[in-house]
């Protein structure tokens, strides 16, 4: 008997090049939530108004179709993948593409971060709160 297959987890971040409008954002985000639905892709996205941090995760070929795609969209550059690895279990189950942006105080981001990555692992938890910390500080 096996075990349960492994599933694909990526996590990058990346920069845009032009400041994205609300509606833009939104228009993003319903798109990616709808073709991460039919390519059975859960994740999560940070929006710190300057940088992106995403994890996208699921079967291997759909993950790296999925980032392709984000590689060669040109509203943003310097993509840089910070971890790439097999995970047992989704950490982003429940979201189709979660999404937070900056926009809280320091206490309601931090709470909304801890919230969305509470079923992730350690590593991933880390790789949220470092860039959350650092978009505090380019804000400041």
């Amino acid at each position: 008997m096996q075990g349960k297959p492994a599933v694909k987890q990526v996590i990058y971040v990346s920069t845009q090049r032009v400041p994205f409008q609300r509606a833009a954002l939104d228009q993003l985000l319903a798109a990616a939530r709808q073709r991460n639905v039919a390519n059975g892709i859960t994740g999560y996205l940070f929006y710190n108004g300057h940088r992106f941090l995403q994890a996208l995760e699921g079967e291997g070929a759909a993950v790296d179709a999925t980032l392709a795609r984000i590689k060669n969209d040109e509203r943003h550059y310097a993509l840089v993948v910070l971890s790439e690895r097999q995970i047992t279990r989704r950490e982003f189950a429940e979201w189709s593409m979660g999404f937070e942006e900056q926009g809280f105080s320091t206490a309601g981001l931090l709470a909304a971060i801890e919230h969305a990555t509470a079923d992730a692992g350690a590593n991933t938890r880390a790789l949220f709160r470092t860039f959350v910390d650092a978009s505090r500080v380019d804000a400041a």
